[in-house]
């Protein structure tokens, strides 16, 4: 399992103090196995490690429930990263003039866009 943690690096505490919320908040005993700990290591490597980190971050933050348990700890992992990769992609498909032309409607605020002709 160490050798999972590394990619984590000093963050690899956040993933600890996770798991122990995690016990915490959906077990009975208080208690996580440690192959429910690998297993979500390995299920994480397809991410980020920032993203990872953020998203348990998030997690640790909210009023958990019983039935908020490490599958929803993953919906936010992959929410983060499909946001991350919708804003990597929309900075790639769009030249310099066409984001500054985006950024300086943007800037105008959510005034009035309507058409009265």
């Amino acid at each position: 399992m160490d050798e999972l943690l590394k990619r984590y690096g000093s963050d690899k505490d956040v993933i600890i103090k996770y798991f122990d919320f995690l016990a915490k908040r959906t077990r009975k005993s208080g208690k996580i196995s440690e192959s429910v700990k690998k297993n979500q290591l390995i299920k994480w490597q397809k991410y980020n490690a920032n993203i990872v980190i953020a998203a348990l971050r998030i997690y640790m933050s909210k009023n958990i429930t019983v039935s908020m348990n490490e599958k929803y700890a993953l919906g936010i992992i992959r929410n983060l990263a499909k946001e991350a990769d919708d804003i990597e992609s929309n900075k790639k498909c769009c030249n310099e003039k066409d984001r500054r032309y985006a950024e300086k409607f943007a800037a105008l605020g959510s005034g009035n866009t309507e058409c009265d002709f």
